[in-house]
């Protein structure tokens, strides 16, 4: 259940690894998909399908459940208030220059809120949900995103805006957590959508329609370089 959401997550970012794109590239291709389609490079459209059609055999209660298991298993949590597409795609590509070992998982919450989350673990914030799971949480990309990209301007500003307030988020994330000693997980309410007023665009979620919001990506890492022999 789920293969068409995953194989389609994981297509977008593959081809845009297989393309070297660097974030700036991946953003504006994800805008582009806002826009019918026209100039996007990536088949983030085929993405945006399978959340729709894919709701009920990726739920958030499978989320849940797997985020269990891993917690279980061994492997440390970090659970981030929205991440959008182009920052799983940076956590993505970022952790693989490094040689770790991912697999890449989407759930649908359908209210692009987190809000949703909230609801499924039967906690009243991002704080308490990753204390049950025993890890750590972050809020600065849902700030960054209604703080600093969440009024309209050109897109070439947007993207401006992200490099400078989205990107080194996650470069500083993927630093702090390629020194861990254990497997770890990267868990999302939700992301974002890119929405237009105009000749102007601004990120959103939780907006009816939502698209990409409705993305809660997990990200398993599960052999940090450290743990590979030397042999």
């Amino acid at each position: 259940m789920g293969d068409r959401l995953w194989v389609a997550l994981n297509n977008v970012l593959s081809l845009a690894v297989e393309r070297d794109l660097d974030y700036r590239d991946f953003f504006l291709a994800t805008a582009a998909a806002y826009d019918e389609g026209r100039g996007s490079s990536l088949p983030i459209r085929a993405l945006v399908r399978a959340l729709e059609e894919e709701a009920a055999s990726c739920s958030l209660e499978r989320a849940r459940q797997y985020a269990w298991q891993l917690v279980g298993a061994g492997y440390s949590a970090v659970v981030l208030d929205c991440l959008g597409l182009p920052e799983l795609y940076w956590f993505y590509a970022q952790l693989l220059k490094r040689g770790l070992r991912l697999a890449v998982y989407g759930y649908v919450n359908a209210t692009g809120r987190t809000a949703g989350l909230l609801e499924e673990f039967q906690r009243a914030s991002v704080r308490e949900v990753a204390e049950s799971l025993g890890g750590s949480k972050s809020s600065s990309l849902d700030r960054a995103v209604h703080r600093e990209l969440g009024e309209p301007v050109s897109l070439e500003e947007l993207a401006r805006r992200a490099e400078e307030h989205l990107k080194p988020v996650v470069n500083g994330w993927v630093r702090q957590l390629t020194s861990l000693a254990a497997p770890f997980f990267v868990i999302s309410d939700h992301g974002y959508d890119f929405a237009r007023e105009g000749g102007k665009w601004y990120l959103v979620h939780g907006r009816a329609p939502n698209a990409l919001s409705k993305l809660a990506p997990l990200l398993v890492v599960s052999r940090p370089p450290r743990w590979c022999s030397s042999r």
